[in-house]
């Protein structure tokens, strides 16, 4: 049985970093600065201080501004610190961009989820369908589509990289989601479906895959950020329960 305490431990370890990105590791926080093509290129997240919350937005904006950034994601968990950060940051103007359920389930026995039939869920596995999946995800979460050179790269670390997959129908590439295999949890990542498509299974597929493979893969849990709006209602009814929430909040240098 798993318990709350591992899938929040799970959780505020869950800090993707990838190769192109640079960052700030201190006692009190940490900053990374994405490929600026993300939706949201520069993030602080793991925020413990006991200052005060305006010396501590301070100093994380002078140190993005240090990296080119003029602008900070911060992350709100119910292990933030200092406890009136994220007041401070909306008397500051922050703009709320994500509120996410943290959510698990786990795997010892799989919910049947009732997949169409006419969804054929393919993993990336070379350009053109890294090419699909990288255009679902800027259509679904924001940011836009990388260079040439950012294509080629990713494209060369396919074989390497965490398992992501897209959804078909007819043909059309509509949905697209990943995973990642760590310390035996399975990290349910990019999980999102076109506009035009959301409520026809889609979403539903692409769980059912990473969950299998998640199984066969020896993990004992599954754990997702989900949008409470959006994909939070599925993986509740497919199991999952809440363990907490993440909000974020951007806030420009003034």
């Amino acid at each position: 049985m798993t318990s709350a305490e591992e899938v929040l431990a799970a959780s505020a370890a869950w800090v993707y970093v990838p190769e192109d990105a640079e960052q700030v590791r201190t006692d009190e926080y940490h900053l990374v600065a994405y490929p600026l093509h993300w939706s949201d290129p520069t993030a602080v997240t793991s925020i413990a201080s006991d200052r005060t919350a305006a010396a501590l937005v301070d100093e994380v904006l002078d140190r993005a501004a240090a990296l080119g950034r003029d602008a900070v994601t911060f992350w709100i968990t119910g292990t933030t610190r200092p406890a009136d950060l994220e007041a401070h940051l909306r008397e500051r103007g922050a703009e709320p961009t994500e509120h996410l359920d943290v959510l698990a389930r786990p795997l010892d026995a799989l919910p049947d989820l009732d997949v169409p039939a006419d969804v054929d869920v393919r993993r990336v596995v070379d350009e053109a369908s890294w090419r699909d999946a990288e255009a679902i995800g800027v259509e679904v979460f924001g940011g836009s589509f990388p260079d040439d050179e950012a294509v080629a790269a990713a494209v060369g670390r396919i074989r390497d990289a965490a398992p992501q997959f897209v959804a078909y129908r007819d043909g059309r590439p509509l949905g697209t989601a990943g995973a990642s295999y760590v310390d035996g949890v399975a990290r349910l990542w990019g999980g999102g479906v076109r506009q035009e498509a959301r409520g026809t299974g889609l979403y539903r597929a692409l769980l059912d895959v990473r969950l299998q493979a998640a199984r066969a893969a020896g993990c004992r849990f599954a754990l997702v950020k989900g949008r409470v709006e959006t994909s939070g209602p599925v993986l509740r009814r497919a199991g999952f329960e809440r363990y907490g929430g993440e909000r974020a909040h951007l806030l420009r240098r003034g």
